[in-house]
């Protein structure tokens, strides 16, 4: 068999790391001798400029600066066109406002602008963009109660309201947008003009206190019942008063879509209920703690952000098409969950490892009838009526020998994640019978020696990450060693790949001891 021999800096370049490099092809002359490339360039040095009643900040070599601050007694402030830096006497003009610069000045009733200033305006003592049709800021002591915007305005800009402590905001016929957390905790009531056609999903993200919601007549874009906005067609549910007092919600069949922070911090809800059609749930039914149980129906396929701090939720269903999962129902008072497909499917989901439902004693799945749980020896297996697949084993055992059968069937697979971060076990012996190895079976293990049976044919991702092994023979049936196999093997300096292999993974022997390593003339793909 003819073969090709890399020296370590190439096999280095080649295994571990060329995934990481930019987007175009680096030269051997451009990698500096150190061996590491510059992720990010660094930020400039920012200087501060400091008045009796204004901070302003600015990067050395840019020539503008930013407010930042401004002193917290002011019942009144002018927004200057430029300021002196007193050390070096260099003038800078100011061309920005941080969304943070009023957020201390309670006392504040009017903000002004200086007249050469040309990138902002005053209207009414509000702050806005130079034509006026942005809101940017509005000041805290001003109208503390009620707001009613000045019509022109087509914008609130970002956090224009997250500080203010004003129950009610009325929007003109002539806003059409909400920028990002617009507003906060203090708002009970908004109304929306006859012009407004959409607001970013977190725009109302703080407002827990939100009881009502109304819209003018004629509005195209938006309908409210029941004090609930949906989109003018009903097909997109955007946002339920988290003080609304209802202990029930039947989502509407029609709804498709719950737009993020749709359905957060509902305190009052006991029971939602959720129509067939919604694909995709992002960033709802968080803080919802009265909540007891929740279905969430069969034709989702990803769930995320979703669902956390229910600390009354005691019984979830999941659907059978779920293929992504992440941070999901932490920190609930769980006593149940119903996943309705089998436990191996489980494993396979993107980021299933994120969900908290993994650490509930009540986790059941559709094929629990279909197998007996047996532990023998230490060892933890699912036992099939024609094969059996190993789970783990007692945490305190520091060595496995894996028979070939248990109950009279053969012992075929070691089960996704079976080993993860087995803190003791150092030593497995697997049986002939095994075909297949799941992914990140021996993850981060404190495992020095396994061998690989010669009937292999399926060996997961990530399957020996962080582990202590020394050396390691792949055997013949294995085609495709997938990315990150080895990963972070600090000890691993032996490595006998098959004769027949065809593709080496991303990061497979990335931070390994290996010195040279021989690749077999049938691999095609690294």
């Amino acid at each position: 068999m003819k073969t090709r021999k890399f020296i370590a800096v190439l096999s280095a370049l080649l295994l571990l790391g060329m995934q990481n490099l930019p987007a175009r092809a680096l030269t051997l002359s451009e990698i500096p001798e150190s061996g590491i490339l510059s992720q990010e360039p660094p930020m400039p040095e920012t200087f501060t400029i400091q008045t009796d009643t204004m901070t302003f900040e600015g990067y050395v070599g840019y020539d503008y600066v930013t407010l930042v601050k401004c002193d917290a007694s002011l019942t009144s402030v002018e927004i200057p066109a430029e300021v002196t830096d007193p050390e070096t006497g260099t003038v800078y003009p100011v061309s920005y406002i941080s969304n943070e610069a009023f957020n201390d000045c309670t006392n504040l009733t009017e903000i002004t602008i200086n007249e050469n200033q040309k990138k902002y305006t005053s209207i009414d003592g509000i702050l806005c963009n130079a034509d006026g049709t942005e809101l940017i800021a509005y000041p805290l002591a001003k109208s503390t109660e009620s707001i009613i915007i000045p019509d022109g305005i087509k914008t609130i800009g970002w956090y224009a309201f997250r500080h203010h402590p004003a129950k009610e905001i009325i929007l003109p016929d002539s806003c059409t947008s909400v920028n990002s957390g617009a507003f906060g905790e203090s708002l009970e009531k908004i109304h929306f003009g006859k012009s407004f056609r959409g607001f970013s999903n977190d725009a109302f993200l703080s407002c827990k206190n939100l009881k009502e919601i109304t819209l003018s007549e004629g509005n195209a874009s938006f309908i409210v019942e029941d004090n609930i906005l949906y989109n003018k067609k009903k097909t997109i549910l955007y946002l339920y008063p988290p003080q609304k007092p209802e202990t029930s919600y039947t989502v509407p069949e029609t709804v498709t879509e719950i737009s993020s922070y749709a359905l957060n911090n509902c305190e009052a809800l006991e029971e939602i209920t959720l129509p067939e059609g919604i694909t995709s749930i992002r960033d709802n039914f968080n803080n919802c703690t009265n909540l007891k149980t929740l279905t969430i129906p069969e034709g989702v396929t990803h769930l995320s952000y979703a669902g956390n701090n229910c600390t009354n939720l005691e019984t979830l269903y999941l659907p059978s098409t779920l293929t992504y999962v992440y941070n999901i129902f932490s920190r609930c008072g769980l006593k149940d969950v119903y996943f309705n497909n089998t436990q191996d499917y489980w494993y396979t989901m993107a980021n299933v490892r994120s969900t908290a439902v993994l650490t509930y004693p009540a986790m059941h799945f559709s094929d629990d009838n279909d197998y007996i749980k047996l532990n023998e020896n230490g060892i933890d297996y699912r036992v099939y009526p024609d094969k059996a697949v190993v789970m783990g084993c007692d945490k305190e055992l520091t060595e496995i020998q894996i028979p070939e059968q248990v109950q009279n069937v053969p012992v075929t697979e070691i089960h996704s994640e079976a080993f993860r971060s087995h803190e003791n076990l150092k030593s497995a012996e697997l049986p002939e019978t095994v075909t297949s190895i799941g992914n990140s079976a021996f993850y981060q293990s404190a495992l020095e020696h396994v061998n690989l049976p010669e009937n292999l044919t399926e060996l997961g991702n990530s399957a020996f990450v962080g582990t202590n092994i020394s050396e390691i023979t792949i055997p013949d049936g294995i085609t495709d060693l997938n990315g990150g196999m080895f990963y972070d093997c600090q000890n691993l300096k032996s490595v006998t790949l098959p004769e027949h292999l065809k593709t080496i993974g991303a990061n497979a022997f990335f931070n390994c001891a290996i010195e040279t390593i021989t690749i077999p003339e049938t691999v095609s793909c690294i």
